[in-house]
């Protein structure tokens, strides 16, 4: 008896398939091209081509076509030709033909290769799937298809017409060996923050022009074609932060306006109007739905729902201290967990049930979190985490807590779609960073005499400079040697430019120079965690010292009272303390506290201590017993309610700041000057502008004797971030436990 459609569909390894530019919904039998087109073949014609499918590149007679697709009955030739022209037709087959090759006097043969769009079930942890049959010729093509996946130059994507409810694109998982990946974007220029579709069919991205620091949503397929501008956002205006609602239909995103006014947006993935949800509670933050697709989730130091229709706040319900600080939760793909990061700069991962409950911690990291999500499946999390000096890509296995290295390096925000073994996330090939030397003008000069120089240049990159109080000397922090070393130097001669061997510093903050700039202050690695150092010159001994009771210490700088420091602590919860401590005893003897510290550190000249805080915009200053701190300036244009420094959140904006003979200043930005001197508390006029093109700065010092600015600066014109996809990777055989 003949098999009825029904019957052949049940055979068939997925509902959806790809042919070249095409893919094929055979549930539907809707042919989708890679411009968003869309046509729609009879049931004879699509039976034709899953025959031809089924033995691609091989010749299929004519015959065989007319046995198997019209049995029992007695149709002519002429039946098979029809449908192969239909099916040109829907390919847009010209000649010579690309797609169906007629073999004279023979039959068909099928030319591209076909991918299967396999749809991963989704089901809750532990549970077994039953395996599925397919029928030889079929297998075979799957086979094939996996094979040719990554090879091929991003053939795997379907242009959504945004129904939303179309059949899941599904890749076989790789293996841990096998750790290439395409490239979806190539432009210069930053995209960031990818999301996937939840059948894997789109990304979205944001897509940012240096020439105004504008940042639209785009969306992307892996075909050879341009990317779709799915917002249209004004000068200085910044779509970022995008996810989809699990029914894909919708797109939640942040946007901001020169960094400051923050609203929660939703649009549709077809396009359209954009629409206010409410004003973000704080800052940008990561957005994610929840399983019903009626609320995001967010994290603000605590964790909350907002109901994406009318904006109203639900606070989650669980246990928490009041300083922790959560951030970036996300629902697992069932609905009976919440995941997310605690901390800032020592982060881990932690769980809570979605109903509420107490909060388990998944992993011992303690470092620098770049974005993770869930698998498909919901039995592991993929995430992107600081290892060493390199960012790496891993995967936590649930249950059982076991954390493999997947050797994908430098990539960050990895995202996976909610029914599709596929992950993009940004290839991070940002740009370099270098160090500078500027004067700035005193008296009535208003401009710098001379251009930036750049100082000990080399092929890597340069962070975090430090000069000490008499301007002899110089310590940073470079890869020029292949790993992140601390380096140093007499300023009076270049040539004496060397590392500190037996130290791997953390690149947060700058090294701290005693008054006399014969010893320094480091936070660096060591096989008990992170720890404070210091390192006497030109010996170069390296004494590891106490670690305060507190917390961990993420810097430090000397005070001028001997056996003094001023000690920067995260207590593993995302908050920081300013402590003055008297290291003359065992432990450390707290003196002061400033809580809420982004950043400190000392003002010789002055006999001051400056801070500004994690999450608020400003600086603060306090005499060195660290009484009454009181607000010097809130770093917010005169004319405009916006920060004076180009970053999204407050949180860097310590890196931008340097002690001077005249008190302290910070290197600012405006229209025209990507770095510009600007003296805090601000006078009448703001000072000189020391780079015209627009950057980031990662950190910065200041040399009293010379009247010399030194800073590391990266162009934006330089950044080069794309994103990038692979099938989502397994785990390996073997691992590192993190109870």
């Amino acid at each position: 008896m003949p098999r009825s459609t029904q019957d052949i569909l049940a055979t068939l390894p997925a509902e959806r398939f790809r042919i070249g530019d095409f893919v094929i919904d055979a549930t539907t039998r809707e042919f989708t091209g890679k411009d968003g087109s869309t046509g729609r073949i009879s049931l004879k014609a699509l039976d034709v081509l899953l025959s031809l499918a089924a033995q691609q590149g091989k010749v299929v007679a004519r015959q065989q076509l007319l046995e198997s697709i019209w049995p029992d009955t007695m149709p002519s030739d002429e039946v098979v030709t029809q449908a192969v022209a239909q099916l040109r037709r829907a390919f847009n087959d010209g000649r010579p033909a690309e797609y169906i090759e007629t073999i004279a006097k023979h039959g068909y043969r099928l030319i591209p290769d076909v991918t299967w769009l396999v749809e991963l079930p989704v089901e809750p942890a532990g549970t077994v799937l039953p395996a599925r049959r397919f029928s030889r010729p079929l297998v075979v093509a799957l086979a094939a298809a996996s094979v040719s996946v990554v090879a091929l130059a991003g053939g795997w994507w379907l242009m959504r017409d945004g129904d939303g409810d179309r059949a899941s694109l599904a890749m076989p998982a790789a293996s841990a060996a096998d750790t290439g990946y395409t490239r979806l974007t190539s432009r210069p220029g930053s995209e960031l923050w990818p999301s996937l579709s939840p059948d894997g069919a789109m990304v979205v991205y944001s897509m940012y022009e240096n020439s105004d620091r504008s940042a639209a949503l785009m969306l992307q397929t892996t075909a050879s074609v341009q990317p779709r501008a799915l917002t249209h956002p004004e000068p200085g205006e910044r779509h970022t932060l995008a996810a989809w609602s699990p029914d894909g239909r919708e797109i939640a995103f942040v946007r901001t306006l020169h960094g400051k006014d923050c609203r929660l947006m939703r649009i549709a993935a077809s396009g359209g109007d954009a629409i206010e949800i409410m004003p973000c509670p704080s800052g940008p933050r990561r957005i994610a739905w929840n399983p019903h697709g009626d609320r995001l989730i967010m994290g603000d130091g605590a964790l909350v729902e907002i109901d994406a229709t009318n904006g109203t706040m639900h606070p989650l319900q669980y246990a928490r201290d009041d300083d922790a600080q959560d951030l970036s939760p996300a629902y697992s793909p069932d609905g009976r967990w919440i995941v997310f990061q605690r901390g800032v700069s020592r982060s881990d991962l932690w769980r809570i049930p979605a109903g509420g409950g107490a909060a388990e911690r998944l992993t011992q990291l303690e470092t620098n979190l770049y974005g993770f999500t869930w698998t498909p499946d919901g039995n592991a999390i993929v995430l992107s985490h600081l290892a060493g000096h390199q960012l790496q890509l891993s995967r936590l296995e649930l249950p059982g807590l076991e954390l493999h290295d997947l050797g994908v390096a430098d990539v960050a925000y990895p995202h996976a779609a909610l029914k599709s073994a596929a992950l993009v996330f940004v290839a991070n090939v940002a740009a370099p960073s270098r160090l500078y030397r500027a004067r700035i003008p005193q008296g009535s000069e208003s401009t710098p005499a001379d251009p930036p120089e750049r100082m000990f240049a080399s092929t890597g990159d340069d962070l975090t400079p430090s000069i000490s109080a008499d301007g002899r000397r110089i310590a940073f922090l470079s890869n020029r040697s292949g790993s992140t070393r601390l380096w140093w130097a007499e300023l009076d001669r270049p040539e004496s430019l060397r590392p500190v061997d037996g130290i791997t510093p953390r690149m947060r903050q700058a090294p701290a120079w005693s008054a006399d700039g014969n010893r320094l202050l480091v936070v660096a690695e060591t096989d008990d965690g992170e720890r404070l150092h210091e390192i006497s010159l030109p010996s170069t001994r390296i004494t590891p010292l106490p670690q305060p009771a507190e917390g961990a210490a993420i810097h430090a700088a000397y005070l001028p009272a001997p056996d003094e420091l001023l000690v920067t602590i995260d207590h593993g919860s995302g908050q920081q303390t300013a402590i003055r401590y008297d290291a003359r005893a065992t432990p450390w003897r707290p003196l002061a506290r400033f809580e809420g510290a982004g950043f400190a550190f000392v003002d010789p000249q002055r006999q001051r201590l400056v801070f500004t805080r994690r999450d608020t915009w400003g600086v603060w200053e306090s005499g060195l017993d660290l009484n009454d701190p009181a607000p010097v300036d809130d770093l917010m244009q005169r004319d405009a309610d916006l920060p004076i420094v180009p970053t999204g959140t407050p949180y860097n904006q310590g890196r931008r700041i340097v002690a001077w003979p005249g008190g302290s200043a910070i290197l600012g930005s405006d229209t025209g000057c990507g770095l510009r001197w600007i003296r805090m508390p601000r006078a009448a006029e703001d000072g000189p502008c020391i780079e015209t093109r627009s950057g980031t700065v990662s950190a910065a010092a200041f040399d009293p004797a010379r009247g010399d600015l030194y800073y590391t600066y990266s162009y934006l014109s330089e950044y080069h971030e794309d994103i990038g996809w692979m099938p989502l990777p397994a785990a390996p055989q073997t691992g590192r436990n993190h109870p």
